[in-house]
């Protein structure tokens, strides 16, 4: 009896496995070779490359390998038309290319030419047959969208402008987005104070403080806070005190954080304060801090706490750690006084 289990179950796995293989074989043939590779093979089989960029920790990426990629529906279409790859794009290679097509998602979809130059980009999880629809028509429309033709032909009305990032948004397209509202806020910043839809763009996409037109508005405030409303202010602020958190000294990639830029947010400070804002010296304090923590930098550490016990603002819970840690790294006698100093200090300011 037990004889002839085997033989059915070793049966029933044999046919298993030869439909996984058929599943496969039926699928996206992915290629395991370079990007230049990719491209000589996909001139000599007068094709275009398709590449899907993932990570290791994307759910959605998992998904569309496991369901949609080895649907013999897709593997049809793909073969006719690409030459396909993958890419985790955190190792080798796809690090690099990453950041050239700037990818923000995953997945993301990148569809080249023969030449390399990205021809269509497409982002985020698809049904098997949603997949061969959606780039059957963009295939069929392979070229710039209306929008962007006229953004091209130089239409940098507020309207198009508008239209021409949300069809960016959709493609996860970061460091153009970025581009393309700078371009359109820093041009003529005079003109965020009349029209509602370009001071949107502003207040959606400037977040960077030395941006001439946030500097325009942030000098004329108090006509954008009368036309747009007291929340402006807020908004102001806001960005004032989060673009600090751009000199922290972070690798992506190995995912280590090592502190701050000491120099670069001293000066930032000093620009702070050179337009007027208050509370310069808080906002930049609220990351020194924390981030002096790890730096084990005991003057460093030392400094940062002497400033931060007299201001309000600051979080009692990161100034007490930040004591607590500098304890374990002091010995000598006359830090442990000025330590002791500076906590009396923080006490009575409270």
């Amino acid at each position: 009896m037990k004889i002839i289990f085997k033989k059915v179950l070793v049966a029933i796995l044999s046919i298993l496995s030869l439909h996984s293989v058929a599943q496969t074989t039926e699928g996206v043939k992915f290629e395991a070779k370079s990007l230049t590779e990719l491209m000589e093979q996909a001139q000599k089989e007068h094709k275009m490359v398709f590449i899907d960029c993932f990570t290791t920790w994307c759910g959605p990426c998992r998904k569309m390998a496991q369901e949609v990629f080895p649907q013999k529906v897709v593997g049809d279409f793909f073969r006719s038309h690409f030459v396909s790859a993958q890419m985790d794009m955190e190792k080798g290679e796809a690090i690099e290319l990453g950041k050239k097509w700037d990818i923000n998602s995953y997945p993301t979809y990148i569809i080249l030419d023969a030449d390399g130059n990205q021809k269509l980009r497409l982002v985020g999880y698809f049904q098997p047959q949603k997949l061969v629809d959606t780039l059957s028509v963009m295939l069929k429309h392979a070229g710039p969208s209306a929008v962007e033709l006229q953004y091209s032909a130089g239409d940098h009305s507020s309207i198009v402008v508008s239209k021409y990032i949300a069809q960016l948004e959709k493609l996860s397209e970061k460091a153009k987005i970025k581009q393309v509202s700078e371009d359109f806020c820093n041009h003529n910043p005079q003109v965020l104070l009349n029209d509602t839809t370009a001071f949107r763009i502003f207040q959606e996409y400037i977040r960077d403080p030395y941006a001439p037109s946030f500097v325009f508005v942030y000098d004329h405030r108090q006509e954008f806070i009368e036309k747009y409303g007291d929340n402006i202010a807020d908004e102001l602020e806001f960005v004032w005190k989060t673009y600090a958190k751009t000199y922290y000294i972070f690798d992506p990639v190995k995912m280590n954080f090592h502190g701050y830029d000491i120099q670069k947010m001293d000066e930032y400070e000093a620009y702070m304060k050179h337009n007027g804002v208050e509370n310069a010296s808080v906002y930049v304090m609220s990351y020194k801090l924390p981030s002096s923590f790890i730096m084990k930098d005991k003057k460093l550490l030392m400094k940062n706490l002497q400033e931060a016990a007299t201001m309000k603002g600051i979080s009692q819970t990161q100034f007490d750690y930040g004591c607590k840690t500098l304890e374990g790294l002091i010995t000598d006698k006359k830090d442990k006084k000025l330590l002791e100093k500076i906590k009396k200090t923080n006490s009575t300011i409270k």
